[in-house]
């Protein structure tokens, strides 16, 4: 280090006075040769960023991705129809709890479930699941369900498809590829949360039995059934 300069006071006056001296131990003996307390100066090691490639996928028949797993997770459903589709969120929490969001349950952002519903669309469009605190998460479940006033029609022939977003740059798309006209579920996707850093998005396609109403159930494990749940009316 080095003492440039020093201003003092004199006789009631401030003078300035050119030193120019060099002082060994550096600033921070420097500073504590004159009474001020030093905090610890040694410069903080930059942790490395991780790289999160960005990335927007539509997955195959039966096909499964891992992406990064983020703090936040949106889930919509899209369809173009009139017809009137909900949007089911199967869930089983890190403490073994299940149960479902959807439009009569619209959930909690601040506590179990950590999972809200935007709401009921009741037309075509789409329908916006959030998960807020997928740390609290095992795993999700994506269900449609078609309501008997729509009558019989092919989720395929609605285009109906999930989309899960970790909004970091990364999309996935699970479309559906069977016509199944006679079903009112079918579970589209499912997500495995149970890494500490990444998140498994998997195609699932499978459809009720014609004309059942029962739900789809999600167990502890991460697996499914489906026309074991109540059945739903609207």
């Amino acid at each position: 280090a080095i003492v440039v300069g020093e201003l003092y006071r004199h006789n009631g006056e401030w003078k300035f006075g050119a030193t120019g001296s060099g002082f060994f131990g550096g600033l921070s003996a420097l500073c504590q040769h004159y009474g001020i307390e030093v905090d610890d100066m040694t410069p903080p090691v930059e942790e490395k960023q991780e790289e999160i490639k960005p990335l927007v996928v539509t997955l195959k028949k039966k096909e499964a991705i891992s992406i990064k797993k983020s703090e936040k997770v949106v889930a919509t459903l899209e369809w173009d129809s009139r017809k009137d589709l909900d949007l089911y969120c199967f869930y089983v929490l890190n403490d073994g709890t299940e149960g479902k969001v959807y439009y009569r349950n619209k959930g909690n952002a601040n506590q179990a479930p950590f999972i809200t519903l935007d709401g009921d669309s009741l037309k075509a469009g789409k329908e916006t699941i959030i998960v807020h605190d997928p740390s609290k998460i095992n795993y999700v479940l994506f269900a449609a369900y078609s309501a008997i006033s729509n009558g019989v029609g092919s989720f395929k022939s609605m285009k109906a498809k999930a989309i899960v977003d970790n909004q970091m740059g990364q999309q996935v798309t699970s479309p559906l590829f069977e016509n199944n006209r006679f079903a009112y579920w079918v579970a589209i996707a499912k997500i495995d949360f149970t890494d500490s850093s990444n998140m498994s998005v998997s195609h699932v396609e499978t459809y009720s039995r014609s004309g059942t109403e029962n739900s789809p159930l999600l167990y502890k494990d991460g697996s499914f059934k489906m026309n074991v749940g109540p059945v739903e009316f609207k």
